[in-house]
């Protein structure tokens, strides 16, 4: 049976300490916790016979979730996937060698073959670039990326003012490029923010035939509520396990959960108000408070429809 979550809630309630403990006994129980070199957690769930290994940061499985439990989780409960969490502690980006050696000691274990399929699971700028560029160790597989980062080599990506620190490693090597990382996937679909434009930058490096990108306008900031706090992530892994997804269906998918979040319909309604559609601008707040009685969006409205009603008191006036 797959293991049991602490308690949900606002909080878990676990210190770092009683969080760690708690890994370490999902672990003991069904599968393995470990460390993986001096930066990186390990834990693994052996379940069915698809493998989500999904990257994510120790810091925010342990403090932004209600359960602390890492990216993926929700998969081993709702479909008894095994999991892989590779969980990073700091700013690491998922690099060093200990990481590396890891992975190719899974694949030349033969253990990875055992799977009818694998998915690589990331969402934001490090995660997502370390689920594409380590899926290259296992080709066949399957990527599910939101926001990646392509690659922090500057001689690759001039553009990126982005991550200072980060820049300074080293992204040389077999996995230090994402789009590379790729080559050999069975298709990824990565999702990005057209209107951000370092984040579309990076997104336009995926140019692999076996690679499909979805924008998804605003959505970038929210990625990780999205997907990572919500329920939205579910569909798609459902749909890479099956198939590659259209990017029709992905949008579909996608629409509700983008809706239900309020940081992404307070932009959008005002980049409409910005570009002079006062009444699309009052529309999108108007639907954003409906599925989320966010009070701000209640505002908005309030100063969208004022807007609106200026624009065709002009109109008429003009007229």
């Amino acid at each position: 049976m797959p293991p049991e979550a602490p308690p949900p809630g606002p909080e878990h309630g676990l210190d770092r300490d009683a969080w760690m403990r708690r890994l370490a006994q999902i672990g003991a129980d069904h599968g393995l916790f470990d460390r993986i070199g001096a930066h990186h957690l390990g834990l693994f769930i052996e379940e069915g016979e698809t493998l989500l290994i999904a990257f994510d940061r120790a810091e925010r499985a342990w403090r932004e979730t209600s359960d602390g439990l890492p990216a993926g989780f929700d998969m081993v409960r709702r479909r008894s996937w095994s999991l892989l969490s590779i969980m990073a502690e700091g700013e690491t980006w998922f690099r060093g060698a200990p990481l590396l050696r890891f992975f190719r000691t899974l694949k030349d274990s033969g253990i990875l073959a055992g799977y009818h399929r694998v998915i690589f699971y990331g969402v934001g700028p490090d995660c997502g670039f370390a689920a594409c560029a380590f899926a290259g160790l296992v080709p066949g597989a399957r990527v599910l990326a939101a926001a990646p980062v392509a690659t922090l080599n500057r001689a690759e990506a001039p553009f990126e003012r982005r991550f200072r620190a980060a820049r300074r490693l080293d992204f040389h090597g077999p996995v230090g490029n994402g789009p590379r990382g790729l080559a050999k996937s069975d298709g990824a679909l990565v999702l990005y923010d057209p209107t951000d434009v370092a984040e579309a930058a990076q997104a336009a490096l995926f140019s692999g035939r076996n690679t499909l990108r979805v924008g998804l306008p605003y959505a970038g900031r929210d990625f990780a509520r999205i997907l990572l706090n919500g329920e939205a992530a579910a569909p798609l892994l459902r749909m890479l396990e099956r198939e590659m997804p259209t990017a029709a269906a992905v949008r579909t998918a996608l629409k509700e959960p983008i809706r239900e979040n309020p940081g992404t319909m307070i932009r959008w309604s005002r980049a409409a108000l910005v570009q002079g559609h006062a009444r699309r601008a009052a529309r999108i707040a108007r639907d954003g408070l409906a599925a989320t009685g966010d009070r701000r969006l209640r505002a908005l409205l309030a100063e969208t429809r004022a807007e609106a009603e200026l624009n065709g008191r002009a109109e008429a006036e003009t007229v």
